[in-house]
């Protein structure tokens, strides 16, 4: 099968553009190392970084308490081990693999502040070496990751009893996509007696009662994982094969039915055009009105984004400043009732302060990015779901458009596979679990020693108290905000890119752009006779993907 799909793909390359044979060489490289990719997903915390490093048999990836990786990582197999780094800027870098921590964790690239847009760990592993690339999301959103899911050829979703309500759209979405599906239920060592009974019948009525679910203890890797390392074993050995090359078969599927919209339209617009006559002028004149809309609602779309995500970094401002505020005035108080008075044991109130200050701020500055970490992959959803909805009405739009102006069935796929490609930072939406440690110092740099001693420890700590709720709400506040920003920009790429497709490309088509312009001296019989031939190839095309299209 796969010398078969690697000629389709051969026969497909000289009917695409540039970008278009750029995303099926990406695809063909896949298939000639026979690596299927395997998508981890699941909300902030679950454990996903702890599940892959129980599979690899060594703590590769950071992990911790919270969230601790913050970036995307694909796991790959290579003898030589490394992490390969690209950055924002273009530059990439080989690093020792001690060295992925500083680049994908919270602590060590906090906010990304280094730019990191890619990150690949090659790894001399046996399971990698079955020929699987292991992608961990770092707790994407489930709007965010659909495109991801569709062209991952299979996907683990990691669930815990306490994400399952957070985790149910995305847990919906992986069931109904193509590929395999592994759901694994960890953390069951914190669930009472009835309750995991409780959360694998709600897994099972979400995604369906067939799927591969395996509850376990990814820290622990007690018998449940053994079990579940052992069927995922056994998979690459017997499916990986199929799952890769119907991955593959899907995304050119895609790729030949744009470009045959494209080859039937010129068709169309050429027997109308040679009519001559005025009322074929003025259908074609009206579909490229039609058309032109597609492009006003791509700008519309774009700028929806923009808005939503501006209002919701305004609002997160605001909601930090309310906070600071807030917890500025709870920690004097706190302070002034819980601090001895006095100037003796100077030291001792510092540490007392401290220890209390800590307390006060790391709660509440938790429980306010937790709000916000639950509320903002819900907001993003909301917008990508209207987003979807107004990408369908376009593209049903330029369908009914088509038949009924031109007389012409168009396929006109929406193009999201596009927005798939390497793991970068897409959408990621989840921040740092607490405020980084107060230093032992930070009391004293502010104010001169003399001054310092005669108002003692608790002094100092009142005076200090509202600068330090400041700096700690500012870092989350930053931290989240940035990734905000950054889902916002790859999901206005994102929507333009889908809108391009959608309709832009046939514009282009219609003022004579593509898909193909005349050769010089050619007539116009002999390019109708270019573009009849070039459909039938694209046609035949479609019927071999079509058979390959489906794991075998």
């Amino acid at each position: 099968m796969a010398i078969t799909l690697i000629g389709v793909l051969a026969g497909l390359a000289s009917h695409l553009n540039v970008l278009d044979r750029d995303h099926l060489s990406e695809l063909e490289h896949r298939l000639r190392r026979s690596r299927l990719r395997v998508v981890v997903a699941g909300q902030a915390g679950c454990g996903k970084s702890t599940l892959l490093n129980a599979l690899l048999g060594r703590p590769v990836l950071p992990v911790g308490d919270g969230p601790p990786t913050t970036l995307p990582v694909a796991l790959t197999f290579g003898p030589d081990e490394h992490v390969d780094v690209a950055f924002a800027d273009g530059r990439r870098e080989l690093r020792p693999l001690p060295d992925l921590p500083d680049l994908v964790g919270d602590r060590g690239n906090p906010g990304n502040r280094q730019c990191v847009a890619r990150v690949v760990v090659e790894l001399d592993d046996p399971l990698l070496g079955k020929g699987v690339e292991m992608v961990d999301t770092a707790g994407a959103t489930s709007g965010a990751l659909e495109t991801v899911l569709e062209a991952g050829a299979a996907t683990m979703v990691v669930l815990t009893a306490d994400t399952m309500n957070a985790g149910a759209a995305l847990l919906k979405h992986a069931a109904s996509a193509p590929g395999s599906l592994f759901v694994v239920l960890n953390k069951i060592d914190l669930l009472g007696p009835g309750e995991l009974d409780e959360a694998m019948a709600a897994i099972r009525d979400t995604a369906g009662a067939q799927i591969r679910l395996y509850p376990l203890s990814a820290r622990d890797a007690g018998p449940g994982f053994e079990r579940f390392a052992d069927d995922f074993a056994a998979f690459l050995d017997r499916e990986r094969m199929g799952d890769l090359h119907a991955s593959v078969a899907r995304s050119a599927d895609a790729l030949t039915r744009r470009r045959l919209d494209e080859v039937r339209l010129a068709l169309c617009l050429d027997e109308l055009e040679e009519t001559g006559s005025g009322e074929a002028a003025e259908r074609i004149a009206r579909f490229r009105e039609r058309l032109a809309e597609v492009r006003v609602r791509r700008s519309g779309a774009a700028d929806a984004v923009r808005d939503e995500g501006g209002r919701l970094l305004d609002e997160i401002a605001d909601s930090a400043t309310l906070l600071a505020g807030d917890l500025a005035v709870q920690l004097r108080a706190d302070l002034t009732d819980g601090l001895p008075r006095g100037l003796g044991a100077t030291a001792d109130v510092e540490q007392l302060g401290r220890e209390r200050a800590m307390a006060v701020v790391r709660a509440e500055v938790e429980a306010w990015q937790a709000r916000w970490q639950r509320r903002l992959p819900q907001d993003v959803d909301a917008l990508g779901a209207r987003l979807r909805e107004d990408l369908d009405r376009a593209l049903s739009d330029v369908r009914a458009a088509a038949f009924q102006l031109l007389d012409l069935e168009l396929d006109v796929p929406s193009g999201e596979e596009h927005l798939v490609g390497d793991p970068r930072f897409f959408y990621d939406l989840t921040v740092p679990t607490g405020p980084a440690d107060i230093p032992v110092g930070a009391v004293r740099r502010r104010l001169p020693s003399r001054l310092g001693d005669r108002l003692g420890g608790r002094g100092r700590m009142l005076r200090m108290a509202a600068d330090l709720v400041d700096e700690q709400v500012e870092q989350s506040r930053r931290d989240l905000q940035y990734r905000l920003a950054e889902g916002v920009r790859q999901l206005v790429r994102a929507v333009e890119a889908c809108y391009d497709d959608a309709g832009v490309r046939l514009l282009a088509v219609v003022d004579g752009g593509t898909p193909r312009p005349p050769q010089p001296g050619m007539s116009p019989q002999a390019r109708r006779a270019a573009l009849e031939r070039e459909a039938t190839e694209l046609t035949d095309l479609l019927t071999e993907l079509s058979d390959l299209a489906s794991p075998r």
